[in-house]
C-alpha cells in the first residue's frame, strides 16, 4: 500500500522543534545539540559527550539507542559528528554499539518497506561513513552495495524509479567509503560499478525536458541527477578516490584506526517490487554558475590561479576561492550538504543562513556562489520546491537573511545571479519565470525598490510579449500588492511609468455612463445591498431588470401591453397583429417618450414598500436623488446636441427633437465581455462595488447573498459569466480577482470546473481591445497574465487536496465494511450479508448506511 513520504509526516516538525529547543543539559539534549553552534572545540566536546554516554548506558541504554538512531535519520547535516561519536563509543563499549548497528539495520529494512526513502538513504550514508571510524566492516558495506546493485539486473520487471533509487543510494555513499573499499577489495568494488555502468548505459531519461529550468544547454547543460552523479563518481574513481572538501573529523582521533573493532552487518535483501510503493521522483541538476563567473570582490576580476580541468572545472588555488567543476565530486558534496541544511532547517531562516555560511570544508571554494545557486535550485525545482511546506517565502526570507549575515559578499553575488536570470529569460520555463517574479518582487519590497533599473531600460522598447518586459510588468504589479501604487511610482524611475498598471481601483462603468439602460436597476441594487435588504428582494430587482432588457435595446422593437418584448413564437403565430402593435407602439414611443422621460421619479416596485421601515425610506430617498441626477444629465446632453446642430431647423416639434437625440451612440457596452445574462452582470457588479472598500465587506455581502448567487449561477456556464464580471469590475486590481475567486470556490459558490473554463474561454485566449485592461504597451491575451494562472493553480491544489482527503476516508470506510462483514456471525459462504443484511435487521440497516456513506464519498470525489 502507499505510504506517506517523510516530507508528508508531521513528526519531523516535532523532532526539529525538540532537537534545538532550550532545555536542561540532559544527555538527550546534549546529543541533539552537539556541533550545532560551535565547532571550534568539537573534538573536545565529542570526547566529553562520549564519556557521559558511557556512564549512563547501564541506566538508560535503550533510550540512548533510540536517540542516536533518530539523530542519524533526522540530523543528516551532522552525521559526520555522530559517526565519530559512535566510533569512540565502540572503543569502550562494543556491545552497545553492536546493538545500535542492529537497530539501524532494522530501521533500514522498515524504512524501505514503508517507503521512507530519505531515512533509508541517511542510514546507508551513516554506515558508509562508519567504515572510516572502523565501526562497520568494509566487506559488509560491499555486501550491502552488491545487494542493492542486483536490483538493477531485473530492471525490466520493476519501475525505473525503483532501480534509480537503489543506484543513487550506492553512489551517494561511495564518496565517503570508496577509498577504503578500493584498498580492501578492488575487484568487488569494480564488479559493483560495472553492474551500475550497464544499467546507466540503457537507462532512459524522458523526464529531463519536463523538469529542466533552462530550455537550452548553453552555457550550462541541464543534466539528469543520476547521470550527473555517475559522471562525478567516474571522475572520482579515475582520480584514485581522492576528494578535497569533506571534513574528516574522524582523522582527529587516531585511536579509531588503531584500536577500532568493526562490526559485521547482516545480509539485507531488498523487498520485491510493489507497484503501489511510490519512489522518489527524478530531478534535473540546476546550474547557473561556472568557474568563469567567480569574481574577486576586491579586484572585480576572475580569480587567478584557476587552471582549466578536462571536464570544464578548475583546479583549486591557494590564493583565492574557486568554483568546482560541474562533474567533480566536490561540487556534489557541497551542493548536497547545502540542500540538506536548507531542507532540514527551513523552520528557522536565521539558523539556516548561519549554517550555510559556516559550512566547514577542507578546500577554499567559492561558497557564496554555491549558496546562491543552491537557493535558486530549490526555488526553481520542478514540479515543486523540495522544502516541506513548498512555499517560496522561505527562499525569499533566507536570501534576505543571507544578505544581512554576509553583507560584503552575498548582495553582490545575488545581484550577479539576478542579471544572469534576467538575460536568460528567453530560455526559462514559464513556471520558473513566475517563481522568479514572486521572489524578485518580494526582495525589492524589502529594500525600497533599490535596483539598477537603468540597466534594464532597453527592455522598454521590446515586444509586449517578450519575457523581459513581462517580468518587469508583473513585478510592478506584485510590488503594488506589497506596498501601494503611489509609493511604487515614487520609487520607480520615470522611464518605467509606461509599464505601471493602472491604480488598483474598482471599475464602475455605471458611474461614468449613467445613461446606460440598466443604470437605474444597478443603482437600485447597490442601495438595496448596502441597506442589507433580504436576498429575495435583491433577486427580484435583478431578475426584473433582466426581463425588461429587451425594451431597452431599441425604441422600435415590439412591446406588449405590459411593456415586455414579445417572444419570437408569439410573433410567428400572429404576424399581422404583431405588425399593428409594432406600428402603434412605435408611434407612441416617438410621440410621448424621450430617453429623458424614461427615467421616472417614482418606482412602482418600491412604492409598494412599507413606509414605516426606515431602511426602505432611505432607499426611496436615494433612488429619487439618483433619478433626478440622471434626468439632469440627460437634459444637458440633449441641449449640447441641439446646440451643435441647427436648432431653428431641428426644433419644429418636440417629437422631432427627441427622435433625433443620439441617446445610445456613445454608450459603454451594457454587458461585460463574455457575459450574456444581465441579471448576473447587475447583481455581481452591484455586490462587488458595494463592498469594494475592504475585503471583509466583500466577503460579508457574498455570505449574506449566497442564496442569490446560487440562484443566478446554478450552472457552470453562469458561473463562468460571473467570473467575467468579477474580472471586469476588478480589472485594475488582479489581487482581488484571485482573492474573491478563491473565497467563492472555498465556500462552494463557484465550481472548480468554472474556473478552468473561464481561464480558457475565448475572451481570455484572444487579444482584444479592452479599455479597462492594462496599458496598450502591455496588451496581450489575458490568459498570459499571471493572476489567471494563480487562480488556476490554487483551484487545482485545493481540488487535489480534497480528493486525497476524501479518498483516504473512502478507503477507510471500505476497510471497515470489509472487517465488519468478515466478523459478522451471519456471513457464510452460502449467504452474503452484504446483499441480504444478515438475520439481524439492525445489522443490515447499518450496512446499508455504510453503503450510502460510500456513495456520498464517491460523489464528492467525482465533484472534486
Amino acid at each position: 500500500m502507499r505510504r506517506r513520504r517523510r516530507s508528508d509526516s508531521f513528526d519531523d516538525d516535532d523532532f526539529r522543534f525538540k532537537r534545538d529547543r532550550t532545555e536542561p543539559d540532559t544527555i538527550e539534549s546534549l546529543i541533539y545539540r552537539i556541533g550545532f553552534k560551535d565547532l571550534s572545540n568539537i573534538e573536545r566536546d565529542i570526547g566529553e559527550l562520549a564519556s557521559v554516554i558511557l556512564a549512563d548506558i547501564p541506566k538508560n541504554g535503550e533510550s540512548l539507542l533510540k536517540v542516536l538512531s533518530n539523530c542519524v535519520k533526522n540530523v543528516p547535516e551532522r552525521i559526520l559528528i555522530y559517526a565519530t561519536l559512535v566510533g569512540l563509543l565502540n572503543l569502550k563499549n562494543r556491545s552497545f554499539v553492536g546493538q545500535l548497528i542492529e537497530l539501524l539495520q532494522r530501521d533500514l529494512k522498515d524504512a524501505i518497506r514503508s517507503a521512507s526513502f530519505e531515512d533509508a538513504k541517511y542510514i546507508v550514508l551513516f554506515l558508509s561513513i562508519s567504515v572510516n571510524c572502523y565501526t562497520v566492516q568494509q566487506a559488509s558495506i560491499l555486501g550491502l552495495y552488491e545487494n542493492f546493485a542486483e536490483v538493477t539486473l531485473d530492471a525490466g520487471r520493476s519501475s525505473q524509479s525503483r532501480t534509480d533509487w537503489y543506484t543513487y543510494t550506492i553512489l551517494y555513499g561511495l564518496p565517503y567509503s570508496g577509498h577504503l573499499l578500493a584498498a580492501h577489495d578492488p575487484s568487488a568494488l569494480n564488479d559493483i560499478l560495472g553492474t551500475l555502468e550497464v544499467y546507466m548505459a540503457k537507462r532512459q531519461c524522458p523526464h529531463v525536458s519536463l523538469l529542466r529550468v533552462w530550455e537550452s544547454d548553453d552555457p550550462h547543460p541541464q543534466e539528469d541527477y543520476l547521470d550527473c552523479l555517475w559522471a562525478q563518481i567516474c571522475n572520482l574513481r579515475n582520480g584514485g578516490w581522492v576528494e578535497k572538501v569533506t571534513w574528516r573529523l574522524y582523522d582527529s582521533f587516531p585511536s579509531l584506526k588503531e584500536h577500532g573493532q568493526p562490526h559485521k552487518l547482516s545480509p539485507l535483501t531488498p523487498p520485491d517490487y510493489d507497484a503501489e510503493v511510490i519512489y522518489p521522483l527524478p530531478s534535473v541538476i540546476f546550474r547557473m554558475f561556472d568557474y568563469t563567473d567567480v569574481i574577486d570582490q576586491d579586484e572585480s576580476e576572475i580569480v587567478p590561479g584557476s587552471e582549466l580541468l578536462p571536464d570544464g572545472g578548475a583546479k583549486f588555488s591557494k590564493e583565492a576561492p574557486v568554483l568546482p567543476g560541474a562533474h567533480t565530486i566536490e561540487r556534489f558534496l557541497i551542493d548536497e550538504h547545502l540542500a540538506i541544511l536548507m531542507n532540514n532547517l527551513s523552520f528557522n531562516r536565521v539558523m539556516c543562513a548561519k549554517a550555510l555560511l559556516g559550512l566547514k570544508t577542507r578546500a577554499k571554494v567559492a561558497l557564496d556562489y554555491m549558496i546562491i545557486e543552491a537557493v535558486f535550485a530549490g526555488m526553481f525545482h520542478l514540479p515543486r520546491p523540495p522544502v516541506q511546506h513548498g512555499n517560496l517565502l522561505f527562499y525569499g526570507s533566507l536570501l534576505i537573511q543571507l544578505c544581512h549575515e554576509a553583507s560584503n559578499t552575498i548582495p553582490l553575488v545575488l545581484a550577479q545571479a539576478t542579471e544572469v536570470l534576467f538575460e536568460r529569460l528567453d530560455n526559462m520555463k514559464p513556471v520558473c519565470i513566475g517563481r522568479f517574479i514572486e521572489w524578485f518582487s518580494y526582495h525589492l519590497s524589502n529594500y525600497q525598490l533599490q535596483w539598477s533599473w537603468k540597466e534594464w531600460s532597453s527592455s522598454l522598447t521590446l515586444d509586449p510579449m517578450s519575457p523581459q518586459k513581462r517580468l518587469i510588468t508583473e513585478t510592478l504589479c506584485r510590488l503594488i500588492r506589497f506596498s501601494y501604487f503611489e509609493n511604487v511610482k515614487r520609487l520607480l524611475p520615470k522611464s518605467f511609468y509606461i509599464l505601471l498598471p493602472p491604480q488598483p481601483t474598482v471599475i464602475n462603468k455605471y458611474e461614468s455612463n449613467p445613461d446606460l439602460p440598466s443604470a437605474r436597476a444597478f443603482f437600485r441594487l447597490v442601495d438595496s445591498i448596502r441597506a442589507r435588504l433580504e436576498p429575495q428582494t435583491v433577486l427580484r430587482i435583478a431578475e426584473t431588470a433582466s426581463q425588461s432588457r429587451g425594451r431597452r435595446r431599441s425604441i422600435s422593437e415590439p412591446f406588449d401591453n405590459d411593456g415586455v418584448i414579445r417572444d419570437n413564437e408569439e410573433k410567428d403565430e400572429d404576424d399581422e397583429s404583431s405588425d399593428d402593435s409594432h406600428s402603434d407602439h412605435s408611434d407612441v414611443e416617438r410621440r410621448g417618450k424621450s430617453p429623458i422621460d424614461t427615467i421616472p421619479l417614482s418606482d412602482p416596485e418600491f412604492d409598494e414598500l412599507n413606509d414605516s421601515e426606515p431602511a426602505k425610506q432611505d432607499i426611496r430617498a436615494r433612488l429619487k436623488a439618483r433619478r433626478r441626477i440622471l434626468r439632469e444629465s440627460a437634459m444637458k446632453r440633449k441641449l449640447k446636441m441641439l446646440s451643435e446642430d441647427n436648432i431653428d431647423e431641428e426644433m419644429d416639434t418636440k417629437d422631432d427633437s427627441i427622435e433625433k437625440l443620439p441617446f445610445n451612440t456613445t454608450q459603454a457596452p451594457e454587458l461585460s465581455p463574455g457575459v450574456t445574462n444581465l441579471a448576473i452582470e447587475l447583481f455581481y457588479s452591484a455586490m462587488l462595488i458595494s463592498g469594494h472598500k475592504t475585503i471583509s465587506h466583500t466577503f460579508a455581502f457574498i455570505k449574506k447573498y449566497a442564496a442569490v448567487i446560487r440562484t443566478l449561477t446554478s450552472t457552470v456556464e453562469a458561473q463562468v459569466e460571473a467570473l467575467h464580471v468579477i474580472q471586469a469590475v476588478w480589472a485594475n486590481n488582479p489581487q482581488m480577482i484571485v482573492i474573491i475567486t478563491e473565497h467563492m470556490c472555498r465556500v462552494g459558490l463557484i465550481d472548480p470546473e468554472a474556473v478552468v473554463r473561464w481561464a480558457y474561454s475565448p475572451i481570455m485566449t484572444t487579444l482584444t481591445d479592452d479599455s479597462v485592461n492594462l496599458n496598450s504597451a502591455n496588451a496581450r491575451p489575458k490568459i498570459l497574465d499571471f493572476y489567471v494562472w494563480e487562480c488556476l493553480s490554487r483551484t487545482l491544489i485545493r481540488v487535489g487536496r480534497r480528493v486525497a482527503r476524501i479518498t483516504g476516508r473512502l478507503e477507510l470506510a471500505k476497510e471497515t465494511m470489509e472487517l465488519d462483514r468478515r466478523r459478522s456471525p451471519y456471513c457464510t459462504p452460502d449467504q452474503d450479508d452484504a446483499d441480504h443484511g444478515g438475520l439481524d435487521g439492525n445489522n443490515g440497516f447499518f450496512k446499508n448506511q455504510k453503503i450510502l456513506y460510500l456513495g456520498d464519498l464517491k460523489s464528492e470525489i467525482d465533484e472534486g
